[in-house]
């Protein structure tokens, strides 16, 4: 088997039909969960995937020109869509429940850990609204978790269209809205990875932390870039020095200083936008720091942005998150507002989850709901939601439970 960081891998027999096994049994639950197959092509109209992403996904795919631009699919919704935005399938009812499976490529490069193709299986709900639709597809997921034997694993929940309230809220309309969800989102993230180091995580952040370094100095944020700018510097010698023992844990005080730079750079960043004042950026800083139980993220919410707040979290979240409890030992459901999973076509519920032990790339599963996306295809309006399983970082997930099985069942 090559290395995920090479990008492909090699499967041996067993390493196969172990593969093979959980996909299997991932479509059999979703049989059991009223889910047709369906097959897409492997590549499709590379306007399929800017309809749905933009046009900056063109750097995240493989494209060719042909009598038109094509492309690599990166995952199976859009093709799925695109099948029912066709037509083909409207003899099958209102409803539709589809799921597929397969191949999937995304451009990483070559710095950068991760697969270029990768297998996924997918489900696809189009034509139910929320919060039913969401609740049957948390349960699928539980449900198929329990059955190919994943046990402990965190379920973060957010919500799209609660966090443009909240945001638009702040910023009003002279600020340009997507940039700053899109900032924000990111300084979530680096929050949620410093809150919780995976194991080697410095070994390969000098470069990540060599820019947060410059773009510091570069900002001049007055009073503080000097400093943070040599917080950076010493956690690149740092990580340097982790690349050497990558299984070194990260301490609490290197995690605190990649954390305190990361705010101070997208508050300098929020700060030279037009309309943003700092009391705004301080409000943004809070969302991006926000993430915990159901209780604790709704009373946060509310001491940020106010009483309305904390009825939209309830109105938008507050069933969905109800229906979680009681989940299994080892399973946590994690309410994280600011995520936004990269993606602009989100419209309501977005969920991922995250299995501890398998380092940064700790992600085995998302989705969540995109009402607009059939009438981006130009088809109809119709309810829409759906997720997808990676099947490798399934394997390496139950690899990494049966090994700490025995570790505890040697000791």
């Amino acid at each position: 088997m090559r290395s995920r960081a090479s990008g492909t891998q090699d499967l041996g027999p067993e390493s196969l039909a172990y593969r093979v096994r959980i996909e299997g049994e991932l479509l059999e639950v979703l049989a059991d969960h009223g889910y047709a197959r369906v097959e897409v092509p492997t590549f499709e109209a590379f306007a399929l995937y800017e309809a749905r992403h933009g046009a900056a996904v063109r750097s995240q795919l493989f494209t060719f020109q042909d009598r038109r631009e094509e492309a690599l699919r990166p995952e199976l919704t859009a093709g799925i869509a695109r099948f029912v935005a066709s037509g083909d399938l409207d003899s099958m009812g209102a409803v539709l429940r589809l799921c597929a499976s397969g191949p999937c490529f995304r451009y990483l490069p070559a710095a950068r850990a991760g697969l270029r193709e990768f297998h996924q299986v997918g489900a696809e709900l189009f034509g139910e609204s929320a919060p039913g639709a969401d609740l049957d597809l948390t349960r699928l997921l539980h449900d198929a978790c329990a059955r190919i034997g994943l046990r402990r694993y965190e379920l973060r929940l957010g919500h799209a269209g609660l966090l443009r309230t909240l945001v638009g809220g702040v910023v009003g309309d002279a600020t340009d809205l997507g940039q700053v969800l899109g900032q924000l989102a990111r300084l979530h993230q680096t929050g949620l990875l410093a809150a919780r180091p995976p194991v080697g995580w410095l070994a390969n952040r000098a470069q990540r932390l060599r820019g947060f370094g410059e773009r510091l100095r570069d900002l001049v944020l007055p009073g503080c870039a000097p400093g943070l700018a040599g917080a950076c510097q010493d956690l690149e010698a740092l990580a340097m020095q982790t690349a050497r023992d990558p299984q070194a844990p990260a301490t609490a005080d290197q995690s605190a200083m990649l954390w305190a730079a990361a705010r101070a750079l997208y508050k300098a960043r929020w700060l030279g936008l037009e309309g943003l004042s700092e009391s705004a950026c301080e409000v943004l800083d809070g969302l991006a720091a926000l993430w915990g139980g159901r209780a604790a993220v709704r009373t946060g919410l509310v001491d940020l942005c106010g009483a309305a707040a904390g009825e939209a979290f309830d109105r938008d979240l507050g069933d969905l998150l109800a229906a979680q409890q009681p989940l299994a030992d080892g399973v946590e459901c994690l309410v994280a507002p600011a995520m936004l999973r990269g993606l602009g076509y989100y419209t309501g519920m977005m969920l991922e989850v995250h299995v501890p032990g398998l380092g940064e790339d700790s992600h085995v599963c998302g989705g969540g709901r995109y009402d607009d996306l059939l009438t981006s295809l130009g088809a109809p309006s119709r309810p829409a939601c759906g997720l997808g399983f990676g099947l490798e970082a399934l394997v390496a997930a139950l690899q990494v439970e049966r090994q700490e099985d025995d570790h505890v069942q040697a000791s």
